[in-house]
């Protein structure tokens, strides 16, 4: 029997990337994905049945009654590994830079250390080009875009003796400690934390207007460098809910379905719990919605912020001399007929700006996102605007300013076309900004 070479991955995106950058043969070579989050919740290993339920009954309480949650699937691949060891070739772990992986690999790694079994792990400092030509450096495979794949490959080193105990040591030390959250520090090294940790982050992007939990959540991440997923962050801002440490409005379920504060004077006394009951009831025949998953649109106190980052792009890409045709209407350029919808309809002059803004945004970046999807796992899907923006950033085409002034921008126009209220240094602003915005992404990507 032919022995072939082991890839281990982590998460569906990772292991869709690395086939769909056909750098190994999937003839020669076996992929095997290993999905459980393993620096949040209790820690579990082969042969240990009641370890291996507690975690599962740990994460069905925090994110709900997911019936097949990874646990189990996980332990079953390394038993499987371990099982037909004898006709592997080599172990290849594309291990990146998080805290999960990382220790994902330390369990693998223990039980693997036994056999005279060449092991290589992938190296995430090496630097790859983007699209645009610029050296980035993926934290992990599921960052990595397909054409970058090869260059990871082709740097992965084979563990030493010393390595191999560092990574033995660690899931002895992950299992002693049996902590609930791991974070990986930025020297490389896992630490045990409070399940609280992220919880400052999370009320440090709360103020005292609603806002959506998706936007509160989504902020942390980037503040934490993505250290967890947005369910965890979800089950600590509702814990922060019940505790009554931040006002809530809506169902306290997933991210998109509830809004958020800070808590006022007029209610810290009440008890959390008792508030976000009373709330969750109010609310769920009268929920505010937001379409089109853009979010709640900028406070007015987020728009002297939002004045200077684009005065700031201005200076970078020089958007005051945009190649586009400076004397073109940005409300009239021809692609969407709107002649006679104001009189037909008796719509406002200022929505049909703001529908005409959001509609030429929405076009150039599904023109830019169509131009690139080669790049893409999802070529064929039917993708929001937003997940377009996500893709594009994904592959450093897009950086994350230009990104997020593009959302503020399309959530203003989104929130107003939907009939919620909008106020004049809103509108103002979209109107002052959104050919700026427009300019600047067409002459960065819309010409190639």
């Amino acid at each position: 029997m032919q022995k072939e070479n082991i890839h281990i991955v982590f998460g569906r995106i990772g292991k869709r990337t690395l086939i769909d950058s056909n750098v190994i043969d999937l003839n020669k070579n076996q992929i095997i994905s290993f999905d459980d989050i393993l620096n949040i919740g209790p820690t579990c290993d082969i042969n240990a049945n009641e370890d291996i339920q507690k975690r599962i009954n740990w994460l069905q309480k925090v994110f709900g009654a997911n019936p097949n949650p990874p646990v189990e699937q996980d332990i079953k691949s390394i038993e499987a590994i371990v099982k037909h060891v004898d006709n592997i070739n080599s172990v290849f772990i594309w291990t990146g830079h998080c805290a999960s992986e990382i220790i994902s690999t330390a369990r693998l790694i223990y039980h693997l250390s036994k056999f005279d079994k060449p092991i290589s792990i992938a190296n995430f400092n090496t630097p790859v080009r983007s699209i645009r030509g610029d050296i980035i450096y993926p934290k992990a495979l599921n960052q990595t875009a397909t054409f970058q794949v090869k260059d990871i490959f082709e740097q992965f080193e084979i563990i030493d003796k010393s390595k191999l105990t560092d990574y033995i040591s660690l899931w002895e030390k992950v299992k002693s400690e049996n902590g609930e959250l791991w974070i990986c520090d930025n020297n490389g090294k896992i630490n045990v934390e409070k399940t609280d940790y992220f919880d400052s982050y999370l009320l440090s992007h709360c103020n005292e207007n609603f806002q959506k939990a998706a936007r509160i959540i989504g902020e942390t991440l980037v503040d934490t460098d993505f250290d967890v997923g947005d369910s965890y962050l979800n089950w600590r801002l509702k814990q922060l809910s019940l505790n009554g440490k931040i006002e809530t409005q809506g169902k306290l379920i997933e991210i998109r379905d509830y809004e958020v504060k800070k808590i006022t004077t007029a209610n810290k006394d009440v008890k959390g719990e008792i508030q976000s009951l009373k709330l969750e009831v109010k609310n769920t025949n009268n929920q505010q919605v937001i379409f089109g998953g853009y979010g709640p649109p900028p406070s007015d106190s987020k728009i002297p912020i939002l004045e200077k980052e684009i005065e700031q792009l201005k200076k970078r890409y020089n958007s005051d001399k945009s190649s586009i045709d400076p004397n073109a209407s940005f409300f009239g350029s021809g692609r969407l007929n709107i002649a006679g919808l104001k009189q037909k309809f008796d719509t406002p002059e200022v929505s049909m700006q703001l529908f005409q803004i959001r509609y030429n945004l929405e076009e150039l970046i599904t023109k830019i996102w169509n131009n690139y999807n080669e790049y893409f796992s999802q070529k064929n899907r039917v993708l929001s605007p937003t997940r377009m923006l996500n893709d594009l950033r994904d592959i450093d085409l897009l950086d994350r300013d230009i990104i997020g002034l593009t959302r503020d921008v399309l959530a203003i126009c989104n929130a107003a076309i939907h009939g919620r209220e909008v106020s004049e240094k809103q509108i103002e602003f979209v109107i002052n900004n959104g050919k700026v915005i427009y300019n600047t992404l067409y002459d960065l990507v819309g010409n190639e």
